[in-house]
């Protein structure tokens, strides 16, 4: 995925190549960079935009957007890679004005109304 979201981004490798899940893997022992895994991920909190948007019970698209105009701060290291945001940012006051103003919304769904006039478009 690191590779893919590199290459995507128009990123090289100091040598020019394309990254590879081998060339990855080489600079993050050469720099001894730790694995990712999802315990530590947990534990420090992180979350991608889908994980945050049910965290706080909301649409991702709302967040996205909520995170593109500053509303909740988020880090999007790359144009063409996932948003990032920690636990701690999604509990700040502004979070939970934003979610809980989307959970005050009346959640009525459309329905049709039996007066309201049909608009025929077939030709007769």
């Amino acid at each position: 995925m690191i590779a893919g979201v590199l290459t995507r981004n128009g990123l090289r490798t100091g040598r020019g190549n394309r990254w590879t899940k081998e060339r990855v893997t080489a600079l993050r022992s050469y720099n001894e960079i730790v694995r990712h895994t999802a315990e530590r991920q947990k534990a420090e909190g992180w979350m991608n935009l889908t994980q945050a948007a049910d965290f706080l019970r909301i649409n991702s698209t709302t967040l996205r957007i909520a995170f593109e105009r500053g509303d909740i701060q988020a880090e999007h290291p790359f144009p063409r890679g996932p948003w990032i945001v920690n636990r701690s940012l999604l509990q700040t006051e502004s979070a939970n004005r934003l979610a809980a103003r989307l959970h005050s919304r009346e959640q009525t769904p459309a329905t049709s109304i039996k007066d309201q006039a049909t608009l025929d478009l077939s030709e007769t």
